[in-house]
């Protein structure tokens, strides 16, 4: 374990590396839990974000080699907020399992 200090680094890190890549007027990046952040993506397809998340899953801070895992939900998959952010988990946490920095939408 790197301590908190680098914790926060990465955690900061990752939200530049989101809103670099996600345009204001396409999308808003919220951090809702520890280490887990959300992405209201408004600006195109499915195939659009994917493209994006792509090309986050894999970063570094400093000369340490990181990597993240992704769940996504898309708001016709589900009738409440609640929901939503449910099926995102399950998907995030399907990623985690199949051995980390995995993009899951289906």
């Amino acid at each position: 374990t790197f301590g908190h200090l680098l914790g926060d680094e990465v955690l900061m890190k990752v939200v530049k590396i989101l809103k670099s890549q996600i345009p204001v007027d396409k999308g808003k990046v919220y951090r809702f839990g520890g280490d887990e952040f959300a992405v209201i993506y408004t600006g195109g397809t499915l195939e659009e974000l994917l493209s994006i998340l792509k090309e986050i899953v894999h970063f570094q801070v400093g000369s340490i080699n990181l990597s993240t895992s992704i769940g996504v939900a898309h708001s016709n998959e589900c009738t409440t907020v609640e929901r939503l952010k449910m099926l995102a988990d399950e998907r995030l946490y399907k990623s985690k399992k199949n051995g980390r920095a995995q993009i899951s939408w289906q």
